[in-house]
């Protein structure tokens, strides 16, 4: 996931920013942000112990949740109420994967345009 969402992140710089569809949607990729935000947050309120980032864990959490509302409901319907809570907690590694690897696409492209050789 992080290598195919780094070279997505590539080509979709060099195509001027414009999305293709047949790998994901701007919802998706606005969920996979938040789903990473979320993983780093969470280990950061059990240390911190601070209401106001549990807050903020609590709305990532539930806009992830919400954003992936079809994928919740499809898990539910096939396997039942009791797997949704496993594949939420496989899909949150691979929405940080995803997102480390659009990171590293956008630093790449960065990096080829700005330290090109002459």
């Amino acid at each position: 996931f992080y290598l195919r969402s780094r070279d997505w992140a590539e080509l979709f710089l060099e195509r001027g920013g414009r999305f293709d569809n047949w790998c994901a949607s701007p919802s998706e990729g606005v969920a996979s942000v938040i789903g990473s935000l979320f993983l780093i947050s969470l280990p950061l309120t059990v240390l911190m112990k601070n209401s106001a980032l549990m807050a903020a864990s609590l709305g990532l959490f539930i806009s992830y949740a919400a954003l992936n509302a079809r994928f919740i409901k499809t898990a539910c319907k096939r396997k039942g109420f009791i797997f949704v809570p496993v594949a939420i907690a496989v899909k949150l590694p691979l929405s940080l994967m995803v997102t480390l690897g659009f990171c590293s696409g956008i630093f790449n492209f960065a990096r080829s345009i700005f330290f090109r050789k002459a």
